[in-house]
């Protein structure tokens, strides 16, 4: 850190552990080697802007980001942004799924694809993946150290 103030000006109290940084929650155990990325308080935040109170009730049931079946492109009703900004919550799903949330990459990847015209099934979608990251909303990334004595050494024997 020295060195670093010698390059360039730093002001007292930066250099100090980031706490909060793009949305995500940064939590550091310096002695365990762990740390730890969540986005809980962008995930509340976007969830009850998005999902009614009855929508709310029930993400307590909601244990998958999506339903197995498959959704297909809209024919007779498109949904205008007027009535749901679906571009923009899909940019936010993104964002979640990028920084610390993995396991909703899948269904964003899939609700993507339906950007251009959205359908009431596609809103519907996008509320189970609100519903399903609300109920999730403390998960996140834990990155550990290892030490390189601890890596598993496997060797195949050739005849």
């Amino acid at each position: 850190m020295a060195e670093m103030r010698e390059r360039f000006v730093i002001d007292e109290g930066e250099g100090a552990p980031i706490v909060y940084l793009l949305g995500m929650a940064i939590s550091q155990n310096i002695e365990a080697g762990t740390i730890k990325m969540s986005m809980e308080l962008p995930i509340t935040k976007l969830c009850l802007s998005i999902l009614t109170k009855e929508e709310l009730a029930k993400t307590a049931s909601i244990d998958t980001p999506m339903l197995p079946t498959p959704l297909r492109k809209e024919s007779t009703h498109v949904v205008s942004k007027s009535e749901f900004d679906y571009l923009s919550v899909i940019g936010s799903l993104l964002h979640n799924s990028n920084c610390v949330r993995c396991d909703i990459s899948y269904a964003i990847g899939n609700l993507a694809r339906f950007s251009a015209a959205p359908g009431p099934q596609h809103v519907r979608a996008v509320k189970r993946c609100l519903q399903y990251l609300y109920a999730t909303r403390t998960l996140g990334i834990t990155y550990s150290r290892v030490s390189p004595s601890s890596y598993a050494i496997y060797t195949k024997k050739v005849l």
